[in-house]
């Protein structure tokens, strides 16, 4: 189990790290626009993170919400692929489709990522906590 609490761990700073690097990238390079890349950063490290946790995590230590954010980003995934279409469809002038979901993952893709840090830091605790029970009853 202590594996499991330093696994747990690794994916935790990575999130963190997925947001701190770029933060300080734009501000020591003062350049604004590189906070954008915490999306796409911290998107990739949240998606890796949660397939791996899908595959590999046992149900009794995940969080209540992790299922409901698995739903959430499977619906995005479907929408995307549809704006995707939306977007690249020679046989009309579409992308509105498209452009309403660009804007709408500005807030969501940030809703959506506080919420993964949130359940990451929920099942830490929550496994840490049993480490710790665990070595008190040794």
């Amino acid at each position: 189990m202590k594996e499991l609490l330093l696994l747990k761990r690794i994916d935790f700073v990575a999130q963190l790290l997925a947001i701190a690097i770029p933060t300080l990238l734009a501000i020591t390079t003062k350049n604004d626009e590189m906070f954008f890349v915490i999306y796409f950063s911290l998107g990739g490290v949240q998606v890796l993170s949660c397939l791996i946790n899908k595959a590999g995590l046992d149900k009794e230590y995940r969080d209540g919400a992790r299922t409901g954010y698995e739903i959430a980003l499977l619906i995005i995934t479907v929408l995307g692929l549809i704006a995707l279409f939306d977007a690249y469809n020679p046989s009309y002038r579409g992308g509105n489709f498209a452009m309403m979901y660009l804007f709408v993952m500005l807030l969501a893709g940030f809703i959506m990522g506080m919420l993964y840090l949130i359940i990451s830091a929920n099942e830490m605790i929550f496994i840490a906590k049993l480490v710790k029970r665990h070595e008190l009853i040794k």
